[in-house]
């Protein structure tokens, strides 16, 4: 393990941080790629479906997820859809749900029935009017940002207890004393990512998974040069 590894703790870095670190690059060929670490890998927090939970009630809050991740060019995990389908469907749904912005409040099963095509044949209809009745209720401000969240509710989840996330730290342990023992040199420089001011990775969370991991890092790579280059510390 070498004793010169460089951690960066790092959420953005100033253009002369930047430049530093491709001086600090430049200075060692011998060491020729980087170790980046993100902390949502460990515990993911999904921000925009929180916002979610400001307008509506739970079980609303199921009908507005079905709504946006339930057509069907994003259900098609194993690509099945010819790309030029998936395109023109993804196009036609965003167009859809941008009329929403200005469309009367009792539109929702003229609406409901138009956007079914998007759903394919498993659409459940009454879910797709229940959740466009509560939007067309909202005032136009609230209506805008519910459907805003749109672009970004998909996104993974995954709230880890404790015990999960050492045993995913574990397994990143394991991965770098594998890399090591195989004769490659150490990285030239660490990155961990703490995704914690954008609400990816909550910060207490942040700093737990942060001071495990640095503790994983002088484990297998011997003594770090921390910086923290993070704007969530200023």
């Amino acid at each position: 393990a070498s004793a010169s590894a460089s951690a960066s703790v790092s959420a953005s870095s100033t253009r002369s941080q930047k430049s530093a670190i491709v001086d600090f690059l430049s200075a060692d060929q011998s060491r020729t790629w980087i170790l980046d670490i993100c902390l949502d890998y460990f515990f993911c927090e999904n921000p925009f479906a929180q916002i979610l939970s400001e307008f509506c009630s739970s079980d609303c809050q199921e009908d507005m997820d079905y709504f946006f991740r339930s057509p069907l060019y994003r259900r098609d995990a194993t690509g099945m859809m010819p790309p030029s389908a998936r395109i023109a469907s993804a196009e036609g749904f965003q167009q859809a749900v941008a009329a929403l912005k200005s469309a009367d409040r009792g539109d929702a099963a003229m609406l409901a029935d138009r956007l079914r095509k998007f759903y394919g044949e498993d659409v459940q209809v009454e879910r797709l009017e229940r959740f466009l009745r509560f939007l067309l209720e909202q005032d136009p401000q609230r209506r805008r940002k519910i459907l805003w969240v749109n672009h970004c509710v998909h996104l993974p989840r995954r709230r880890a207890e404790r015990p999960e996330m050492r045993r995913s730290l574990e397994r990143v342990k394991e991965a770098l004393e594998r890399v090591a023992r195989q004769g490659n040199s150490p990285p030239a420089l660490i990155t961990i990512a703490r995704s914690a001011e954008d609400g990816y990775c909550p910060a207490e969370q942040a700093d737990w998974l942060q001071a495990e991991l640095l503790q994983i890092l002088k484990g297998v790579y011997g003594a770090l040069d921390v910086e923290l280059y993070n704007n969530e510390l200023s």
